[in-house]
C-alpha cells in the first residue's frame, strides 16, 4: 500500500501545535504503518512542511529507518516493479512553498521503461470539492500524455 502522509512525524510531539499544523507522534504512526502494510509514503502535499524543513527531513528519516520508502514533491519511489512519481499541485495558503505543478515538469519525471509500471501519485485540487476542476483535468491529460 502507498499513502499520502498529510503532516509530519515527530518523535517528541509538542503539547500543542498551531491550528491546522498536522503533526503525529512517530511511534504511533509507525505502528499503523506496520499494521496496514504501508510500503511507500508520499510527502508531496501541503502539510509535509508544517513544522519547517527539519520536520520534513525528520519525517523522511523516521520512515526510512522503519523501512518505508518516502518521497517529497517531484520525486520518485521505486517499489518492486513500480515507479511512483509523487506530485503536488496546491496553491493554497498552507502550501508552504510547494506550489503549482507545471505540465512541462512532467517530461523530466517519467523515464519510459517497458518493464516498470509508472504511476503518478498526485495531491491536488480544492478542499471540499467532490469533482476535479479544469486545472486537474488539464494536468491529468498532461500526465496521461507522458
Amino acid at each position: 500500500m502507498v499513502v499520502n502522509l498529510e503532516g509530519v512525524l515527530l518523535e517528541d510531539l509538542p503539547s500543542s501545535l498551531e491550528p491546522m499544523v498536522l503533526g503525529m507522534p512517530a511511534d504511533l504512526a509507525l505502528r499503523w504503518v506496520e499494521i496496514t502494510n504501508i510500503h511507500g509514503v508520499s510527502l508531496a502535499n501541503n502539510h509535509s512542511g508544517d513544522v519547517g524543513k527539519f520536520g520534513f527531513e525528520d519525517t523522511k528519516r523516521i520512515l526510512g529507518a522503519a523501512g518505508v520508502h518516502a518521497a517529497g514533491p517531484n520525486e520518485t519511489l521505486e517499489i518492486g516493479q513500480l515507479t511512483l512519481i509523487t506530485l503536488s499541485d496546491l496553491a493554497g495558503h498552507r502550501s508552504r512553498g510547494r506550489g503549482l505543478l507545471e505540465p512541462s515538469a512532467l517530461a523530466d519525471l517519467v523515464m519510459p521503461d517497458p518493464d516498470r509500471a509508472v504511476v503518478a501519485f498526485v495531491h491536488w485540487g480544492h478542499e471540499y470539492q467532490a469533482m476535479p476542476g479544469a486545472r486537474e483535468q488539464q494536468l491529468a491529460l498532461a500526465i496521461e500524455a507522458h
